[in-house]
């Protein structure tokens, strides 16, 4: 189940992010294609659920490449994708600090150190580390909606349980309360069958007596 639901959120989030970046990307076929291509990667990864370090560095080139098609600073969080196995509980928070990690960093590369500061008469850094705030904060966005999602799957997985133990426990009852009420008739049934042949063997032994007791009379 929880394969399905982080499948069904990935899927989601890279439609969402497509169709925001289809108003700013130059080349539209380029980005469906990349989306189209992230999609197949995701479908793999649901269906094999292979976290190999291969399969981790092409989700990483995947990511960059649609980020650089979208030319949106929201395509960053493709990034929130990008997860390691269940083993590596240390490092299991940094899809929420990696899209704005990698925003800030390819900011630096990109423009020089002397242009950090004004670009066109703006401030570059300012507004960068603002794109980076809103880029952690819609990742701890996702990562609650992800986390209210499991645990009401979790909470309907747990009632359908519940009420399945219930429904067992009223069938086992009522099926014991049967089993009783057959009991109980059989034996009200055997205890008349017992009175009947005591009634009739004890006529049938009056009645012999009876007979004996004329017979030696009539001597």
């Amino acid at each position: 189940m929880r394969e399905i639901e982080q499948f069904a959120q990935s899927s989601i989030l890279l439609i969402i992010l497509t169709a925001a970046a289809s108003l700013t990307a130059q080349n539209f076929s380029l980005l469906l294609l990349a989306g189209g291509i992230f999609m197949l990667f995701i479908t793999h990864r649901s269906l094999s659920g292979e976290l190999s370090g291969r399969a981790l560095f092409l989700q990483l080139l995947l990511s960059m490449v649609f980020v650089l098609v979208s030319k949106n600073t929201a395509g960053y969080l493709i990034f929130f994708e990008f997860r390691l196995g269940e083993g590596e509980r240390k490092l299991r928070f940094l899809h929420l600090v990696l899209p704005s990690t990698v925003y800030l960093a390819t900011i630096f590369m990109l423009s020089p150190f002397f242009r950090l500061w004004i670009e066109m008469g703006e401030p570059i850094l300012p507004r960068a580390l603002f794109n980076a705030l809103l880029l952690l904060a819609a990742a701890l966005v996702l990562a609650l909606g992800e986390y209210l999602a499991v645990r009401y799957l979790c909470a309907k997985i747990e009632t359908a349980r519940v009420i399945s133990i219930t429904a067992l426990a009223e069938l086992y009852e009522k099926k014991l309360n049967r089993e009783l009420v057959m009991k109980n008739y059989l034996a009200d049934k055997t205890a008349r069958l017992r009175e009947r042949r005591n009634f009739f063997e004890e006529l049938f032994t009056f009645a012999a007596l009876k007979f004996q007791t004329r017979k030696s009379r009539s001597k």
